[in-house]
């Protein structure tokens, strides 16, 4: 269902987080070959200038652009404004949820990670 799709994957805690997350979106039918990642915003928003991604997502604490930013950059950009992003936290409260919602995101899910949270939030991000 979602071997096709691309997948851009956003977070500074690069070494812990995104084997993780990897596994978890190849368990529900990504590709390896089309995960991008990135270590903050500024990084995702270069990513994005030169890979087709079909979904990201995002930690929301980050130095130098964090995740609320590179929603609102993205979603304020012609080129990627319909790309559906998901924001995830280890800190979540429902302010920040509803935050991210407002400025444009598609879901959140919390860390830790759980995978039918993320496969819930995907599905939203690719209706049928």
């Amino acid at each position: 269902m979602y071997s096709h799709k691309k997948v851009l994957l956003v977070d500074d805690d690069a070494e812990i987080n995104f084997p993780i997350l990897i596994m978890i979106l190849e368990k529900i039918g990504f590709k390896k070959e089309n995960i991008s990642i990135a270590k903050d915003g500024i990084d995702a928003l270069d990513v994005l200038k030169i890979n087709q991604v079909d979904l990201i997502i995002t930690d929301f604490v980050m130095p130098r652009m964090d995740g609320m930013e590179l929603i609102k950059a993205v979603k304020n950009d012609k080129q990627f404004f319909r790309k559906p992003i998901i924001l995830n936290s280890g800190t979540p409260n429902s302010f920040l949820v509803q935050q991210a919602i407002k400025f444009g995101a598609s879901g959140f899910f919390p860390k830790p990670y759980n995978r039918e949270k993320i496969e819930i939030e995907i599905k939203k991000a690719f209706p049928s």
